[in-house]
């Protein structure tokens, strides 16, 4: 009996050391460095807002490489940036005020960078009067399939410039508005810095603290899946 149970354990050792190995040889280790905040992440800011007239989601964080760079740039094209956004969405009513953006270093200097704003707006393009046929509305989404159209639209400004309304109250359309600030200087030429903004969605107003982000070393090792 008790050779058995020795036997047992012999086996289940085996097959746990083959399950160890097999995962560090599917594995993916991956380890460097990013420029992140104090919190050791890519986000300061997530704020969510419900009530009986309004919903809309506010963001503000580091996109770096996520969708490549919005600007081609003479020198090193081919090398990403550092990206950084403020991002108000599905606001329908709210007035959006942008009083300050900038990025810093540590000194406080400024950093040579691109300042822009992206605002996508939904607007019904297939709209009938109430109380019309189900015929009619066949006919008219044969005619236009998509109920709605995104109307897309950006502008640079320059940080002197603010304050400055993005969007104006009572528009009551579903309204994303992204402000970005787009590095000159290739991401792995970046040094420390600072990021300060201060805007405003309706009533709420959000000014950032002391926000700081360093080249910090992280490691990544998951399973691989594929």
């Amino acid at each position: 009996m008790k050779n058995k149970i020795i036997l047992f354990q012999t086996k289940s050792t085996k097959i746990l050391i083959l399950f160890f190995f097999a995962f560090l040889f599917t594995s993916c280790c991956d380890i460097g460095y990013l420029l992140s905040n104090n919190e050791n992440s890519g986000q300061d800011l997530y704020y969510f807002v419900r009530d009986e007239n309004n919903t809309y989601t506010v963001r503000c964080e580091e996109r770096s490489g996520i969708f490549g760079n919005h600007y081609t740039y003479e020198e090193n094209p081919d090398k990403g940036r550092f990206q950084y956004r403020i991002s108000i969405s599905y606001n329908k009513q709210s007035a959006v005020k942008l009083n300050a953006f900038k990025l810093t270093n540590l000194d406080d200097t400024p950093i040579v960078a691109k300042y822009y704003v992206e605002t996508f707006t939904k607007a019904e393009t297939n709209t009938l009067p109430f109380g019309v046929s189900q015929q009619e509305r066949d006919e008219a989404y044969k005619k236009d399939s998509l109920l709605t159209k995104i109307d897309k639209k950006n502008w640079e400004f320059e940080p002197d410039s603010l304050p400055i309304v993005l969007r104006d109250s009572g528009e009551r359309k579903a309204h994303v508005v992204d402000i970005y600030v787009e590095t000159n200087e290739p991401y792995s030429e970046m040094k420390n810095l600072k990021v300060y903004y201060d805007f405003e969605v309706g009533e709420n107003r959000f000014v950032s603290e002391n926000i700081e982000y360093k080249w910090r070393r992280y490691c990544d090792c998951r399973p691989k899946l594929w």
